[in-house]
């Protein structure tokens, strides 16, 4: 097929040579439920960051009880938390949208062909076969964020500032 004929039927060729073409890696997303899911995920996920920023900053400003150690150390592993799951964040949304050979976080099933197949390399079977990443993620993402709000609301229920009864 002439290359003329490869641009009438909508084939663009781009100048490279034919052994660069044929090394370009495509990339492929997993389904479009899973573009929403990544969306939806990162939206909440900033506006829980924001308002956990947000919170930090209020805590730094917070007048402590001076009979009560200030929460320093809380005020720090609040910060790690919420900046770790910003990063994690980052980390999530590319195995999150698109194919990246693990079996589970690509939605693929496991097939008798799979097992069959002589096990050359244990890493790469390994990683075909762990969990699903952009699920651990998320996971780990929630925690921190979780992690950052409950120490520093113990430590103001422990000064005094916060009624043990609130939860807001």
């Amino acid at each position: 097929m002439s290359s003329r004929e490869k641009e009438e039927r909508g084939h663009i060729s781009i100048g490279l040579p034919v052994s660069q073409k044929r090394k370009m890696v495509r990339v492929k997303l997993i389904s479009l439920s899973r573009l929403w899911y990544t969306i939806i995920v990162v939206l909440i996920h900033l506006i829980l960051i924001y308002f956990g920023i947000k919170q930090c900053y209020f805590n730094d400003r917070l007048l402590w009880p001076k009979s009560n150690s200030s929460p320093k150390l809380e005020l720090i592993i609040q910060k790690i938390c919420l900046l770790m799951s910003l990063v994690l964040l980052f980390i999530f949304i590319y195995p999150a949208l698109f194919k990246i050979g693990n079996f589970s976080n690509d939605n693929q099933q496991l097939t008798i062909t799979d097992l069959k197949q002589s096990p050359i390399d244990t890493y790469s079977n390994l990683w075909q076969h762990c969990f699903s990443l952009s699920s651990n993620l998320h996971l780990i993402m929630s925690f921190l964020i979780i992690i950052s709000t409950v120490l520093i609301h113990a430590k103001q229920i422990m000064a005094g500032l916060k009624d043990s009864g609130k939860f807001s």
